[in-house]
């Protein structure tokens, strides 16, 4: 298996980088302070890039090499650093030291122009191993498995928050109603005070009755 850091689509990213770093390069009449504060990160990160590809292909070819180990891609990172990156970022900073110096900007030369291991990376013969070569439609797999997968979860809808009911309104009575409501309340009051009046009436017509036949 090839390094994490040493991927197809890492080395073409690397590619692309140098390049727009390369671009960036000041022209004639262009050094100001303004542009050599610019340049001068573009060429930390030019410095940067060398040394990591470096670190990495240490990493890579201090192994065994066994199967699984895409030893052209190898030998073409080994090519890149051997025969651009560390030639042509050497040549950058020289150019730009010069125009940078004078408004007091001094890059630094912190910068990795070999390793033990490359002339071994440089020898390596391009090929790939079997499975290596079956690695990649297998990452590709993957990916694609997890794809359908967050696609084929479908969110549940939230249930939907009951109406408010709405409070019962007690009917209202006409007045007319309520008067006549209490004309009958009236005129059952008077009945009963009349039923009460008749009784007594009653009962004291008895006792006449029972004293005159003594």
């Amino acid at each position: 298996m090839t390094s994490t850091c040493l991927r197809q689509e890492h080395f073409d990213n690397a590619k692309m980088v140098f390049q727009k770093g390369l671009d960036c390069a000041l022209l004639d009449g262009e050094a100001s302070a303004n542009t050599a504060c610019a340049m001068e990160l573009v060429a930390k990160d030019m410095v940067g890039l060398t040394n990591a590809v470096a670190t990495a292909l240490t990493r890579a070819l201090s192994g065994s090499l066994k199967d699984g180990v895409d030893t052209g891609l190898l030998k073409s990172w080994c090519d890149f650093y051997d025969q651009e990156l560390v030639p042509k970022t050497r040549s950058m900073l020289k150019g730009l030291s010069n125009k940078l110096d004078k408004l007091g900007v001094f890059l630094s030369a912190h910068m990795k122009t070999t390793f033990p291991l490359l002339e071994k990376g440089l020898k390596l013969t391009p090929t790939t191993t079997k499975d290596a070569a079956a690695e990649e439609p297998q990452i590709e797999a993957k990916k694609e498995e997890k794809k359908k997968k967050k696609a084929s979860v479908v969110e549940e809808p939230e249930a939907p928050a009951p109406a408010p009911v709405a409070p019962k309104k007690e009917k209202a009575i006409p007045a007319a109603a309520e008067e006549e409501e209490e004309e009958e309340e009236d005129e059952e009051e008077a009945l009963e005070e009349e039923e009460d009046e008749d009784e007594g009436d009653e009962e004291f017509e008895y006792e006449e009755e029972y004293y005159d036949d003594e």
